[in-house]
């Protein structure tokens, strides 16, 4: 069903043309009424919805008791409502149970839902929709989705799905998807979406992983990518590597700037760089290693001192070793 909301300015009071039912009214309380102070944006006012009495019920100015920055509680009938706070002044819109409702000084803020926004006081510029999201607050952050932010009190971040960077303190971090970056404490700068993408990272910065539970083991590093789905799944802790493909790992869990590209290709070793792909009781594919010093190459045989370095190549569990010469 197709409607617009006119606005009336002369009777105070908006209508849902279909049928003129009164969404904003000023001289009334039927339906979804507040009095005319909302329309003119001078002082705020409360709106409540009583479960009980199932309608709506409104308060205005400092009439009904404590109030700040011109904004009261409407009383209800029920134990249990749905609030609308609307704070012209300092620009703030709270709904729900226990929304925004520690807010001393902080502005520009719109909080949706149960205990959305519940801790904040002087925080600014702040989005949270969904129970518990953004909670603890943070400055100029995104939280949408239940316990989205919760905790953490987190600044220019984004937090979209279930339970997002629940605890996340860290600054500058993207995080969607449920359960992403959950366990995220410490850090900046770190980018998960995709389901359980980074969900046990408790301290890092600057890592990306995208995919469905892209990263999900590894509890702290730094500037590591991984992408796509299960991709960097044994990384427990490491610094500085890139998996791109479904489930591209290094073996063992931690390992130093490893570069592994393909399906199921895998790292064993710091410095490796994974070509192909990986199937369990038949590899394919190819490891590489730079090496710069003689000997590393362990029982291979020595080449010339003369090489600039040498590749290894592990084919197949075999180790060969290739002496590369500069131009």
């Amino acid at each position: 069903m197709d409607f617009e909301i006119k606005c009336d300015s002369t009777f105070r009071r908006c209508l849902l043309d279909f049928n003129e039912i009164p969404m904003f009214d000023a001289n009334s309380i039927q339906g979804i009424g507040v009095s005319n102070d909302i329309l003119s944006l001078v002082s705020g006012n409360v709106m409540v919805y009583d479960s009980t009495t199932m309608g709506w019920e409104y308060g205005g100015g400092s009439s009904l008791g404590l109030c700040l920055n011109d904004l009261c509680d409407a009383s209800t009938t029920g134990t249990t409502g749905i609030v609308l706070d609307i704070d012209a002044v300092n620009k703030n819109v709270f709904m729900g149970q226990n929304a925004g409702e520690s807010i001393t000084s902080g502005a520009s803020n719109t909080f949706i839902g149960d205990n959305a926004g519940e801790a904040v006081t002087t925080d600014i510029e702040l989005t949270a929709v969904g129970a518990n999201a953004g909670e603890a607050g943070g400055t100029t952050s995104v939280f949408v989705g239940f316990d989205a932010g919760r905790l953490g009190s987190p600044n220019d971040g984004v937090f979209v799905g279930h339970r997002a960077g629940r605890v996340c303190a860290s600054s500058n971090c993207t995080i969607v998807g449920a359960d992403a970056g959950a366990a995220l404490t410490s850090g900046s700068e770190n980018t998960f979406v995709g389901v359980r993408a980074g969900n046990v990272l408790t301290l890092g910065s600057q890592n990306t992983f995208v995919g469905s539970d892209a990263g999900d083991v590894c509890t702290i590093g730094n500037r590591n990518v991984s992408m796509g789905e299960g991709a960097g799944t044994t990384l427990s802790s490491g610094n500085q590597n890139t998996m791109i493909g479904y489930q591209s790992r290094v073996v063992p869990g931690t390992v130093n700037q490893t570069v592994v590209l393909g399906a199921r290709a895998r790292a064993i070793a710091d410095g490796e760089f994974a070509l192909g792909s990986f199937t369990p009781g038949d590899p394919v594919g190819a490891t590489i290693n730079t090496q710069a010093t003689v000997g590393l190459a362990g029982a291979a045989a020595a080449p010339p001192a003369s090489p600039a370095t040498y590749l290894e190549i592990r084919l197949n569990g075999t180790l060969y070793v290739i002496p590369c010469y500069n131009p």
